[in-house]
């Protein structure tokens, strides 16, 4: 009687595909790569300095974050002899006014003046950076009073 060399093909054809699977999931994983969190940039409002009418606005970027930013700034409200006491709105880009800065947005600290009506009192502003994912950064809430 012939012997067969079945058991040897057998572990061949066995150990080939089980080689074959594992180079198959080394490549699978790839997909389930878990992005990084987006970090949004952090703004700084800094202290006015007043002159006569004229406020110089000035904020500072602490970190420009991983999302891109598309437009920075001041948003502000005037409060004039007409705003009822108590009436300062929560200050919100997409509605007030906005002295957009352009130069490059850096570390540095950024400068823009504003001249304003005798009849503005006192200027609310905060400093703001709007984001490419839809989002506004803001910076605190600062206040110059003109009434001096």
């Amino acid at each position: 009687m012939k012997k067969q060399n079945f058991p040897v093909a057998r572990l061949f054809v066995l150990s080939s595909a089980l080689f074959l699977s594992l180079f198959a999931m080394s490549f699978s994983c790839q997909d389930h790569v878990v992005p990084e969190r987006p970090v949004p940039a952090r703004i700084t409002t800094l202290n006015p300095a007043v002159t006569n009418r004229t406020v110089t606005f000035s904020l500072q970027f602490s970190t420009l974050g991983t999302v891109p930013i598309t437009e920075y700034g001041i948003v502000f409200f005037s409060e004039d002899l007409f705003t009822p006491p108590g009436q300062i709105p929560v200050l919100d880009a997409a509605v007030h006014d906005l002295i957009k800065f352009t130069e490059p947005f850096n570390l540095d600290v950024h400068i823009n003046t504003r001249t304003f009506d005798p009849d503005v009192k006192k200027v609310h502003y905060k400093a703001y950076a709007k984001l490419s994912n839809g989002s506004t950064a803001y910076g605190e809430l600062k206040v110059a009073n003109l009434d001096n």
